[in-house]
């Protein structure tokens, strides 16, 4: 990557020297067969440099760069072009309608591309302005949900970071220990990545607690498959579409592992006990701030009960089942098959793939421990 071209503090331009992007495009995972994976919302082409994030010369540079893309989010909601691909602004666009002055609104440094380009995603609700000069250009507002998942994987992954980080900021206006509004720590000092409390006797403020930091929920979501290897444990819940199934899942609990929290979780909800976890891949899911485990497991017992209710319905289906919903694109499997599953864009379709139609199977290798209680 070329250098970045700053400001020093004396007002003179500057080279800062970056290092090579340590997750370039198309980056994944790859388990122990080989199996390779770049979930969506995963495979972000930007480096984040955040070694630079506390760099104010720096960032005052990169936020002022004529070349940088701003991601501009009304109440979470982003702004699309005629296409249907996201409506980027430049510095030069954006900065006639914020207000002079302003310090509050959420701005976030999310990184730059390999040719140099800065990144940043802000949050723009109020701005009537602003609104209604979008407006003009035939710009609308999209929900993420759905309308992200019609992006492409690239600027999908852009979007998971943006959205995520603003809408953290927007949540943790308050102090979690005594409730005093909270900054954003300057956000020339650390571009959006941390809060602080504004009341200078807080509790917040002593030890490494002086800080909030942005917030990401780990979730275990696991591929069931019988020791013979032949059938997949998927469930469903009352709310989804008619004949969706998908994989069992839940969020990791603190002081649990993810293979206890893959253990439990099929414990709780279907009465399955699990052996062996293997990891597959993982993927963001900016809903708000998931990051989604993806396992693939293979089951000891297989009578189901809705142990905890969580789920309408919980059945093993074949391989050949899967293959036909798997290869059935229409709407909710409108074609026919006897279920659906969820869209390639999730990575319970992922993990169930590599099962079914990649040739994913256990090792001989010695079995993990298992003596999480359930």
């Amino acid at each position: 990557m070329a250098a970045i071209l700053g400001m020093s503090t004396g007002g003179r331009p500057r080279t800062l020297p970056t290092p090579t992007n340590p997750a370039p495009p198309n980056s994944g995972s790859t388990n122990r067969k080989g199996f390779y994976a770049t979930n969506f919302f995963g495979g972000s082409p930007l480096n984040r440099l955040s070694h630079l994030r506390s760099d104010e010369a720096f960032i005052a540079g990169v936020a002022t760069d004529e070349r940088a893309r701003y991601l501009v989010l009304d109440n979470l909601r982003f702004p699309l072009v005629r296409d249907g691909e996201i409506a980027w602004l430049s510095h030069k666009q954006l900065s006639p309608f914020l207000p002079v002055g302003e310090n509050e609104r959420v701005r976030v440094f999310l990184g730059v591309e390999d040719d140099d380009v800065p990144y940043w995603a802000v949050d723009v609700t109020g701005l009537s302005e602003l609104s209604a000069w979008m407006s003009d250009r035939l710009y609308t507002w999209a929900e993420a949900r759905p309308a992200a998942f019609r992006l492409s994987a690239r600027d999908a992954a852009v979007l998971a970071q943006g959205r995520a980080l603003v809408d953290w900021n927007l949540r943790y206006a308050f102090c979690s220990a005594c409730g005093t509004k909270t900054a954003s720590a300057d956000f020339l000092v650390q571009a959006g990545y941390k809060r602080r409390c504004l009341k200078e006797d807080c509790i917040a403020q002593k030890g490494v607690q002086n800080f909030a930091y942005p917030r990401t929920d780990p979730v275990a979501i696991v591929c069931i498959i019988n020791k013979a290897g032949d059938r997949v444990l998927l469930g469903r819940q009352k709310a989804w579409p008619p004949k969706m199934y998908s994989c069992i899942a839940g969020f990791v609990e603190c002081g649990e592992s993810l293979e206890e929290a893959v253990r439990r979780e099929a414990w709780e909800e279907t009465n399955i006990r699990v052996g062996k976890v293997a990891y597959h891949s993982s993927q963001p899911w900016p809903f708000p701030s998931q990051l989604m485990f993806g396992c693939i497991a293979q089951a000891e017992t297989e009578e189901v009960k809705l142990e905890d209710k969580e789920l309408e319905d919980a059945r093993w289906f074949t391989k050949e089942e899967v293959a036909a919903s798997l290869a059935d694109t229409s709407p909710m499997g409108s074609r026919g098959a006897s279920f659906w599953m969820p869209a390639p864009y999730a990575i319970a379709h992922t993990i169930v793939k590599a099962w079914a139609l990649e040739g994913f199977k256990f090792t001989d290798r010695p079995e993990e421990s298992s003596t999480a209680r359930m």
